[in-house]
């Protein structure tokens, strides 16, 4: 499934939304896709690191009704494995000397984070993305909690539920869903296949 593109119809089905959620979803809700809209009238094809998101997304607003929470929280999730990289690249620059905040900054700002090769990479192998997308160890699974009014959001392998930051909140199991999800596009992709004979 890495690297494969899906259509909408697709996508609502594994994600488990209808056609006017979807729609919501990308024009209404802050969520960044990796993959770009081929322009006005032609149908958008989404890579699996977005079908994901939008699994993740529809099931968060299912359980708290918060879509820009939500959303936000998903950007966050997806992009932090490239910000930290870009970071941990500052920390290789400045290792062995002094260097300030301010120094450290000015180096993270010379180098710049690049959205688009970012989602370009994702969208080509959503294992560059943080594992949260791929790690699938159902006996060591990923969760995505969520305080009881849905305002904030955090993600993280088998977190200790006796933790008092744990109680009163939601907790998803992200790899139960994304195992889920995968079962819904296999089945999609197995039809392409035996169409083609």
């Amino acid at each position: 499934m890495n690297g494969r593109q899906f259509p909408a119809a697709v996508v609502e089905r594994a994600a488990e939304i209808d056609s006017d959620s979807l729609a919501n979803f990308i024009n209404k809700s802050p969520l960044d896709l990796c993959s770009r809209s081929p322009g006005r009238g032609r149908a958008r094809q989404f890579c699996l690191v977005d079908v994901y998101q939008l699994a993740f997304l529809a099931r968060l607003v299912r359980i708290t009704s918060r879509v820009e929470s939500a959303a936000r929280c998903l950007n966050f999730m997806l992009w932090q494995t490239s910000i930290s990289d870009t970071m941990r690249g500052v920390a290789d620059k400045v290792q062995g000397k002094e260097a300030s905040w301010l120094d450290r900054l000015a180096i993270a700002a010379a180098e710049p984070f690049d959205a688009d090769a970012a989602r370009r990479s994702y969208c080509e192998d959503v294992r560059r993305a943080s594992p949260l997308y791929h790690y699938r160890n159902e006996n060591d699974p990923f969760f995505i909690y969520s305080d009881i009014a849905g305002r904030s959001f955090q993600a993280g392998p088998n977190p200790a539920l006796t933790n008092p930051r744990y109680q009163g909140g939601i907790l998803l199991n992200a790899t139960f869903l994304l195992n889920s999800v995968d079962q819904t596009l296999a089945e999609h992709i197995k039809r392409l296949e035996d169409e083609r004979g």
